[in-house]
């Protein structure tokens, strides 16, 4: 088994090893309270006691969003997972290198500025070593460390850890100073149990390893989590006779993925699918449907069909804790009329003045109307978005992912 971990090794690219990283490297770690705004990606010193938490209160929440809360920290939600002696012992070789790297990644302080995670909240059960984006747990027979939604979907707003709000603090590519190297792989594999091995062999699978093209360092807050999506789906081998198994070789769509360069994204906030119709274009009827939304976890193991319905039963509990997230309050008021002259925009009600370049919003993004007899343009929130008839705009989107 090592020597086939070994050959993997040898033979997978950047980017998966990287996404490898992200799961194991540890991500406990504090966030500062943002008093003097958004800091760099250098920023190193935190505020951990000052922190507030909006949305993983279960006394706050139903039956059916506690389920869901607890779902995400249940381990199920990602598939993917190395073994937790895998993931301690490249946490102990990175701290063995500090002098060189410049900071201590044993520290809070130090966790923060490799990944940018979080703590966890007060109200979770957990080790304090585990963050918030992290979840441990045992399966068959193998104790495991993987992530959850919220290491890329809980975002700081004024020193408030905010539940569904995309990351701010998120580090996908750890920072490095040039001239130093990363952990011998090769020694922490050998120090696995053969079931720890055969673990590692099977989070990256046999299938072909698509490289989507990503700038080699990122900022903080630069999300490319949605391109390992599309590039696992650009490889699917027969979807319509073999399901969600991936080709061992290269496919169609995959050239497509690793040639052309991929952007960072923002998620949109959770609490916003309350507020919708669809999803996706062309997508969701309504926020309930779990069944594709399941495929941006579902990874790349053998079992991978045969563990999907259970997959989409646990993606729907999530969901559900998901609509029950609410934004942080707004610290002051809007300008109601600038706020009204971009409606009127949005809405094609007034037209600007290069009209040539430019297509309403709605036409896309829904029609959006105020809740209420009182339409307070300088106060926020207070809508609520219609889809009907956008699904005739053609805006070249491929629909076939909605099929999953």
């Amino acid at each position: 088994m090592f020597i086939k971990v070994v050959q993997w090794l040898n033979r997978v690219p950047r980017l998966l090893l990287a996404a490898l990283f992200v799961v194991v490297t540890s991500m406990t770690s504090f966030m500062m309270s943002f008093a003097n705004g958004p800091e760099s990606s250098n920023e190193r010193s935190l505020n951990a006691p000052s922190l507030e938490y909006l949305g993983f209160d279960e006394a706050q929440l139903s039956d059916e969003a506690s389920e869901g809360l607890r779902e995400i920290f249940s381990g199920r939600m990602f598939y993917s997972a190395v073994p937790l002696s895998f993931s301690k012992a490249l946490d102990d070789a990175a701290a063995a290198e500090m002098d060189r790297l410049g900071y201590d990644p044993s520290t809070a302080d130090g966790r923060f500025f490799r990944n940018g995670s979080l703590p966890s909240p007060p109200t979770r059960d957990a080790d304090p070593e585990v963050s918030l984006g992290e979840v441990v747990f045992e399966r068959e027979g193998v104790e495991l460390k993987g992530i959850n939604c919220f290491a890329c979907h809980s975002g700081v707003v004024n020193g408030q850890v905010v539940a569904g709000l995309g990351s701010n603090t998120v580090m996908q590519s750890p920072p490095r100073p040039e001239g130093t190297e990363g952990p011998n792989m090769f020694q922490i594999m050998a120090g696995l149990t053969p079931a720890e091995q055969q673990v590692v062999a099977e989070a990256m699978g046999e299938s072909y390893a698509v490289n989507p093209l990503t700038p080699e360092r990122t900022s903080r807050g630069d999300n490319f989590g949605p391109f390992g999506v599309w590039a696992r789906g650009a490889a699917l081998e027969d979807p319509e006779n073999k399901g969600l198994v991936v080709s061992a070789e290269k496919t169609e769509l995959t050239d497509i993925i690793e040639n052309n360069m991929t952007p960072p994204v923002n998620p949109m906030p959770w609490w916003l699918m309350k507020y919708k119709t669809f999803d996706y274009w062309y997508g969701d009827g309504n926020p309930y449907d779990a069944g594709h939304f399941s495929f941006n976890f579902t990874g790349t193991s053998a079992n991978v069909n045969d563990i999907h319905g259970d997959h989409v039963a646990s993606t729907a509990k999530a969901l559900a804790f998901a609509r029950e997230t609410n934004s942080p309050e707004f610290p002051g008021k809007l300008d109601a009329e600038l706020v009204q002259k971009g409606a009127d925009i949005f809405h094609e009600r007034t037209f600007i003045k290069d009209w040539d370049n430019f297509r309403a919003c709605y036409r896309c993004h829904g029609n959006y109307t105020k809740i209420g007899d009182n339409p307070d343009y300088s106060v926020p929130g207070g809508w609520m978005v219609d889809y009907d008839g956008t699904e005739y705009e053609n805006a070249r989107t491929d629909t076939k992912y909605n099929e999953i």
